[in-house]
Parts: C-alpha cells; sequence; structure tokens
C-alpha cells in the first residue's frame, strides 16, 4: 500500500489526513460510524497521542505512521461499502417525500 500524506486535523475521536492531491482522509476511534475515506481504529483517543497539524503520515508495510506517535495495524482492514435504499421510481410518490422532508 502506498499512502502519504500530512495530518489535517486533530479532534479526540477522529483524525484528518491531508494527501497532496487534496483529498482528505480520516482516521477514527470506533465510536464513530464508518465512512467513506475513513479508517476504523482501537485507539481510544487521538488528543492524548501527542499529534501535531502537519505531522507527516505515510504507510509501510502493513502499518500506516501518524507522526512519530502513533502507528495503525492495516491487517484486518475491510473495505466500506455503502448500501442506498431503494426509492420508488413513481414521480408523486418522490414527490411526497421531499414534501414531507421540508416540514
Amino acid at each position: 500500500m502506498k499512502f502519504h500524506g500530512t495530518v489535517h486535523s486533530i479532534f479526540d475521536r477522529t483524525v484528518n489526513l491531508k494527501c497532496p492531491n487534496g483529498e482528505l482522509y480520516t482516521i477514527a476511534t470506533d465510536s464513530v460510524d464508518n465512512a467513506p475515506n475513513t479508517l476504523i481504529t482501537d485507539i481510544d483517543s487521538f488528543s492524548k497521542k501527542g499529534l501535531a497539524i502537519g505531522d507527516q503520515v505515510y504507510a509501510e508495510g502493513e502499518r500506516l505512521y501518524v507522526g512519530k506517535n502513533a502507528a495503525v495495524m492495516l491487517l484486518q482492514v475491510h473495505v466500506w461499502r455503502s448500501k442506498l435504499p431503494s426509492y420508488s421510481e413513481e414521480e408523486e410518490i418522490l414527490r411526497n417525500h421531499v414534501a414531507a422532508a421540508q416540514l
């Protein structure tokens, strides 16, 4: 796996990473819902890891290194797959749903 970027922002339950192409990724605790570009970990808090904005992030072997103070094992990573609900093809039903959502 090739990955490199920098720490963009740090919160207690998430760390956002910025890649050279501008794309953002998130590393999160398991108390956060899974989502695109998000790596859920068993880390309990990021705010106490000694991370700093601008820290280098890179993948080497089966680990993702975040600055000098954190590493995430990538052996059991699963790709997130979204499941979209089915929608009616009838225009009137769709308009009723949109109208109800706007209340």
